[in-house]
């Protein structure tokens, strides 16, 4: 009687419902576990097999010697997000934060930007880092979320594994066999922000060793508000298509194709510089369209319970149209093919190696704003690597030896080694620690940005200033030698705790240098340019604390509470200018907290809510700020064939600051509040 007192309670003061809570169910079978990791101990969670981007092979999360953190299926769907950005903000360690309503910046353990340089991301290990840039175009990357089985995260280098641009964390975006996605899939929903979303999925059978699906999903995003209460011009919306295909060959062969196309409108907001008066033309409206797809296959031959083959092939092809005056026009096809071989060697060593090549095309035409020099350019990148995980004393000890060697067409060769140690001395907790060193290679802008110009701005001596961003051949790899430490420790089948502890040191860090200015009379109008030059003279460190704590308090109801502490300091050559230098310190946020709570409520209710602190980014002025997301969900069966559900985002607050622009021709922008609704039918 107490616990359902207790129970009532809390609902009551909650305001949501009244009622007696769900039984649990003393002995789920397989499937219905994996399908509500709500009611799942967290013996059993902690041992849920993944294939970590830390050591490429199956394990569990509990012996994973790194900061790996999981979104589950269950994660995804409960949070009622509906994109892959927004998913990410319950990974701790990670700084997401809106630009406006169709740009992010998300980074972990700080640098965080719009194109964050030190993130490696995958979807099913497929790489979508551009190499034009550096960074992700979130806005193109997209699946159903229904779809997504997990999502790993790494915090901290994974560049022995993955190669260079996993600096500072891995994300892999994993989706699902075809052969748990049978039947078909509806959803729909709409609000103030969302104004309409929708996806079709289906999944059948050829025969019993083939299975298939082919989905389809769209959505429209109304635009927000800058900081003057002007229109943002920033709404967005997008088509996607794909199917995935999965084909047990043999008993020892599987083979998985896959492949998706997309068309994506992003509204903008650009000052413009024309050559007549009044020599500026603010917030002017200037789309932005994009198009490509991707193909991809992996075969993986079993040799024996502890031997493993898998080839992968995919290919992929973007292109975009910024509207900068006239277009700009960048393409990108990609070619990768990869190798990996998984096999143990008299007992006490798990080994690990592969190879791999890729190929990358990219073209661009000069715009009145930016060009490249050269317009077009084909690279390639040579790769290798090997890890050893050797058991000793009894399995209480792991040590972890690797290292990848790669050739890249900016700076060559490149090395990247890693050692990981883990000791567990009972099944409650486990020690681990790190050393690491990773690589940021350059990319086409760093090295071979032609021009990247700003309007006109404040006079100088009566003229208008203008400054001209150029790339540097010069240019080398950005180099961090990282040190982690990690503490896991689950006292009790209910509760857990995972702290880790890292510092960095970084080398050859890209920056802007002021050069001398100059009066240009030869071009109209007459104006002084502000030269600024790519160059690799920054170093730095950073250091921080990371703390995730789940409890299982009842079996209706569970809650996680993240905090993260990050300190980033930077240093630039004495007697040298920069336009951003040791102010890229100031990107991130110090501090961040969120707390999560998930409730299994009577007659098929969930409630769920999220509450996130986030610390002032100081670069871009934005403060502090609190943010408060739930979801009311009903389904009328036990299976959830049937689900509606309403969401708020940002329900305490109108509208608030989450970043800047490193863009200075683009506004800030305020993210609103945002409810809308959704129902999801399966069958």
């Amino acid at each position: 009687m107490k616990k359902k007192s207790l129970q009532k309670t809390i609902i009551l003061a909650l305001s949501v419902f009244v009622s007696h809570s769900q039984a649990a169910d003393n002995n789920p079978d397989t499937e219905k576990v994996m399908d509500n990791l709500l009611a799942m101990p967290f013996e059993e969670l902690m041992a849920l097999s993944i294939n970590t981007a830390v050591t490429k092979k199956e394990q569990s999360v509990k012996d994973s010697a790194a900061a790996v953190f999981v979104i589950s299926q269950e994660d995804i769907r409960r949070s009622g997000v509906t994109n892959i950005p927004e998913a990410l903000r319950m990974a701790p360690g990670l700084q997401v934060a809106h630009i406006d309503a169709n740009k992010w910046a998300i980074s972990a353990r700080g640098f965080n930007d719009r194109f964050s340089t030190k993130l490696l991301v995958m979807i099913d290990g497929r790489t979508v880092y551009t190499p034009i840039f550096s960074g992700v175009f979130w806005h193109r990357e997209d699946t159903p979320l229904e779809d997504v089985e997990r999502i790993e995260v790494i915090r901290g280098p994974g560049a022995s594994m993955w190669g260079a641009n996993a600096v500072n964390g891995v994300i892999n975006i994993i989706t699902k066999n075809a052969k748990t996605t049978q039947g078909a899939l509806l959803t729909a929903g709409g609000g103030n922000q969302e104004q309409g979303f929708g996806s079709a999925r289906y999944g059948g059978k050829l025969s019993e060793d083939f299975s298939y699906r082919v989905y389809g999903k769209g959505f429209k995003r109304n635009n927000n508000t800058t900081l003057n209460h002007q229109n943002a011009q920033d709404d967005w919306e997008n088509y996607q298509g794909g199917f995935k295909t999965d084909w047990q060959l043999t008993l020892k062969d599987n083979l998985t194709t896959q492949g998706d196309l997309y068309y994506s409108r992003t509204g903008n907001k650009e000052d413009f510089a024309p050559p007549f008066p009044p020599f500026l033309l603010p917030n002017q409206d200037s789309p932005a369209n994009h198009q490509g797809g991707n193909l991809q296959t992996r075969w993986k031959h079993k040799f024996s319970d502890t031997s493993e083959t898998t080839l992968q092939f995919y290919y992929k092809r973007d292109t975009a149209n910024w509207q900068f005056v006239t277009p700009f026009t960048p393409r990108e096809q990609t070619l990768d093919v990869y190798f990996q071989h998984n096999f143990n060697w008299l007992k006490q060593h798990e080994i690990v190696w592969g190879l791999g090549y890729r190929y990358y095309h990219f073209s661009v035409n000069d715009s009145a704003k930016l060009g490249f020099s050269p317009g077009h350019r084909n690279l390639q990148l040579f790769s290798g690597f090997v890890q050893d995980e050797i058991t000793l004393f009894d399995n209480t000890l792991k040590l972890t030896l690797g290292s990848r060697l790669e050739h890249n067409d900016f700076t060559g060769f490149e090395i990247q080694p890693n050692a990981r140690l883990m000791w567990t001395p009972d099944k409650q907790q486990s020690v681990w620690a790190a050393v690491s060193r990773a690589v940021r290679t350059p990319s086409e802008v760093s090295q071979n940005l032609k021009n990247l110009s700003n309007p006109y701005s404040t006079n100088i001596a009566g003229l208008p200033t203008q400054t001209l961003l150029s790339g540097n051949s010069d240019v080398v790899s950005e180099t961090v030698l990282d040190y982690e430490i990690g503490y896991r420790i689950q006292p009790t089948e209910k509760i857990s705790f995972d702290v880790t502890a890292f510092y960095s040191q970084y080398n050859h860090l890209q920056a802007f240098q002021v050069l001398t200015p100059r009066a240009i009379f030869t071009s109209i109008p007459p104006h002084i340019e502000i030269p600024l030059l790519i160059t690799d003279k920054m170093k730095g460190e950073s250091l921080g604390v990371e703390l995730t704590t789940q409890w299982q308090a009842t079996d209706w109801l569970k809650m996680q509470a993240s905090y993260w502490f990050l300190k980033t300091s930077l240093h630039t050559p004495k007697g040298q200018t920069f336009a951003d230098g040791e102010s890229i310190e100031k990107n991130s946020p110090q501090q961040q907290v969120h707390f999560k709570a998930s409730l299994n409520l009577a007659y098929g209710f969930e409630l769920d809510g999220t509450l996130r602190y986030v610390d002032t980014a100081q670069r871009y002025l934005v403060p502090a700020y609190t943010a408060v997301d739930m979801r009311l969900a009903w389904s009328p069966d036990l299976h959830r064939n049937v689900e509606f559900s309403v969401v708020g985002q940002n329900l305490f607050d109108n509208h608030h600051l989450e970043f800047g622009n490193s863009t200075s021709t683009l506004p800030r922008t305020e993210i609103q509040r945002s409810v809308f609704g959704k129902v999801k039918w399966s069958f």
